[in-house]
């Protein structure tokens, strides 16, 4: 990485917070740990030899691992190395640098590091995509208000404390050994000379809150002790990892399933998807939901979710790793303002946004997966209340759309009757005479894609699978409702190119030629259509979206492809969740085969960048890294972020699409065709389906015990 080229960069999170790393061996940046929040602000930037490193390296190689992060370059005749990790769930981090002298002769080292501890404090405001940031960037150049700090002395050996002009948000950094001098009061110095091979080591500790007295507490408890800090986050992470695939673990409401395969590929997709989950866990003290689970992470999004959009990814997984969380997360969805929403400050479960069409696919989605998994009915009798939207904090989620508070009154209902609701949205938003749903522009849909909007194959899909699949909750049948909705998607298709029209109000239609609507029909629609469609379908998805490692949204082609580059939803790439989601579609509609799971070979290179990432960049426009499409990067106008919690969907993909487990809402668990060869030659224990554990053996369910 070089800190001039924009690139996707990795994070570090503990239960309360993260940061990211800069193209440097030692800067950390967006230390946002609630209320403590630094967006946008840069700290421990490095300079060797009165140079900023920038000048001296061509790149800085970065290695992520869960508990820490390793960077290393050289510069001159330096190289250097440095491990970086947070602390034990606290709110603070520690680099330990080392500069090791390459040369021949003798050389003077001159070290110094470049400190900031600028931040906000809005409370639990502020937290919804966004964060409360210092006004850096480019966006807030005539801003003024949040760039002072005060530095004082926090009365630790060899630091510093900084705080923000308002006196609510307090950074500590303490250093070791003892700097030879201060450059500045922010800009501690080492001197001295290296012979050859020789080292020098250098401890940085940052601790953030809100309080200057608990901020200097934590620098005092670390200072010195940084390696022990270092292994007890270790030891924590590999801990929760542990619990995630362990029964009666104490950790989470329920476990996973442990996959064994000789697929090394198939091994990759699972656990990293749940890896991605797990990293975006969060249990932030005084929070409406703990735990929570974030949408995407470092730099925004701490704080909040897009569980309308999140919560159809992410709920088969967590309906068995820990349903008692998709329980409150389920009623908190429920609660948002109905097809006026899109983001939840997890603080003060409050709502904003706009109207999204994936909130009624959450709704549904969610709901069967607790009941069918875990056997929980309970979130049919909970009392639902939903208040109108918030404007106010949720500015940068609205990013303009949202001017005013939504007027209106509180509504009352339980959560049997907001589930009926999303089955059943269908019956109000739809076009004209037709049974084609309709959530309205396309701000509610795919927003990069401008021409993607009313009424969509995808969408009106989702209702006829909800109706089918809700019957056994809702007690009713509605084959020709369904028959008609099926009808509908039909009469969208383009037999001759393979992909779906969307249909305005006046009549006018648009292509649609992006893999989430086909994905979206193939997973919820798939067997019900003509199998000269699916093959239809499938050919244009291989043809002409698929690349060798990951995938465009967008067709290419089409002629929307002008109106953006964003990566994640038109055409330069993909977002991280339309893979799998497409692949649950392909296996049930028998249009796989060998080409899917070489395809999936192909995929599953990209979790050697770490979690799934909210877009990567299609291989064919953009240059790959470590040999697959390469995540994209989170500075605007792409704002991508480096995890996406909606990347979970690869480990239902593998358990559920590949595997083939099924369960139902009315206590039935089986196994359905699934991915060959793979399905054949792997292994599931520990498959927890209500009060039972089973092991899936050669294709065949067997219970524990």
């Amino acid at each position: 990485r070089r800190m001039t080229g924009l690139a996707a960069m990795p994070g570090l999170n503990n239960d309360i917070g993260s940061v990211q790393m800069e193209a440097d061996p030692a800067a950390i940046k967006h230390m946002i740990f609630p209320p403590y929040s630094a967006g946008n602000e840069t700290t421990w930037a490095t300079v060797l030899n009165g140079r900023h490193i920038a000048q001296q390296t061509s790149h800085v190689e970065i290695r992520w691992r869960a508990y820490q992060i390793e960077r290393r370059c050289t510069a001159g005749d330096f190289h250097i190395e440095s491990i970086t990790s947070l602390l034990p769930n606290q709110s603070g981090c520690v680099v330990k640098l080392t500069v090791t002298n390459k040369a021949a002769e003798e050389k003077a080292l001159r070290l110094a590091f470049l400190c900031s501890g600028r931040a906000a404090n809005n409370g639990t405001d502020g937290y919804a995509w966004g964060v409360p940031s210092v006004p850096t960037d480019v966006f807030s150049f005539v801003k003024n208000e949040g760039l002072r700090q005060t530095v004082s002395d926090p009365e630790i050996p060899d630091a510093i404390c900084m705080a923000n002009e308002k006196g609510n948000a307090h950074a500590v950094h303490a250093f070791s050994p003892a700097p030879s001098r201060w450059e500045s009061e922010r800009v501690p110095a080492w001197e001295t000379r290296l012979s050859p091979g020789a080292s020098f080591s250098v401890t940085l500790l940052g601790t953030f809150h809100e309080e200057r007295d608990s901020a200097v507490a934590l620098a005092r408890q670390w200072q010195r002790r940084e390696t022990e800090a270092m292994l007890a986050s270790q030891k924590l992470w590999e801990d929760l990892w542990s619990a995630a695939f362990t029964p009666d673990n104490g950790t989470f409401s329920g476990h996973l399933p442990t996959l064994h395969s000789p697929s090394d590929a198939m091994q990759r997709l699972y656990y990293n998807g749940v890896l991605t989950l797990l990293t975006c866990r969060r249990v932030y003290p005084g929070a409406a939901v703990q735990p929570a689970y974030l949408t995407l992470w470092p730099r925004r999004g701490e704080g909040s979710s897009y569980l309308a959009w999140e919560l159809n990814c992410t709920s088969g997984i967590l309906a068995r790793l820990d349903p008692a969380a998709l329980h409150k997360l389920w009623t908190l969805l429920a609660s948002a303002p109905w097809l006026d929403y899109q983001v939840t400050n997890y603080f003060t479960a409050e709502h904003g946004g706009w109207v999204c069409s994936a909130h009624p696919q959450s709704l549904i989605t969610g709901a069967l997966h607790l009941q069918s998994w875990s056997g929980d009915t309970a979130w049919q009798a909970e009392t639902i209340v939903r208040k109108p939207r918030r404007t106010a904090g949720f500015e940068a989620a609205s990013q303009g759309q949202v001017v005013d508070e939504t007027e209106g009154t509180s509504v009352e209902l339980s959560g049997r009757d907001a589930f009926a609701q999303a089955v059943h949205a269908h019956r109000e938003h739809h076009l004209p005479d037709k049974a084609l749903i309709d959530y309205g522009g396309r701000a509610a849909y795919l927003e990069c894609i401008t021409t993607y909007a009313h009424g969509t194959a995808g969408h009106t899909a989702i209702q006829a699978w909800a109706l089918r699949e809700a019957a056994p909750v809702l007690g009713t049948a509605a084959a020709d409702e369904i028959e008609s909705l099926l009808a509908g998607i039909t009469s969208l298709f383009h037999a001759d190119r393979g992909f779906f029209d969307c249909e305005y109000p006046d009549g006018t239609r648009h292509s649609a030629p992006n893999l989430y609507d086909l994905a979206l029909v193939l997973r919820h629609a798939g067997t019900d259509l003509p199998l000269p469609m699916r093959e239809a379908i499938t050919a244009f998805i291989r043809n002409e979206l698929i690349t060798p490692t990951w995938s465009h949204c967008l067709w290419p082609a089409d002629p929307d492809s002008l109106s953006t580059t964003r990566c994640d939803h038109q055409w330069s790439g993909c977002f991280g969740a339309w893979i799998p989601m497409t692949v649950l579609g392909l296996i049930p509609s028998g249009t796989g085969g060998p080409w899917l799971t070489e395809w999936l070979e192909g995929v599953a290179k990209v979790t050697r960048q770490g979690p799934f990432a909210q877009a990567y960049w299609a291989e064919d426009v953009y240059p790959p890294e470590a040999g697959a499409a390469a995540k994209c990067f989170d500075e605007l106008t792409q704002g991508n972020h480096w995890v996406i919690c909606s990347g979970t969907l690869f480990a239902e993909m593998v358990i559920d699409g590949i595997c083939g487990l099924h369960a139902t809402p009315d206590g039935t668990l089986s196994v359905r065709t699934g991915l060959e060869p793979w399905a054949s030659e792997c292994t599931l224990t520990n498959i927890r389906f209500r009060d039972q554990n089973y092991d899936l053996r050669e294709g065949r369910l067997v219970p524990q015990g």
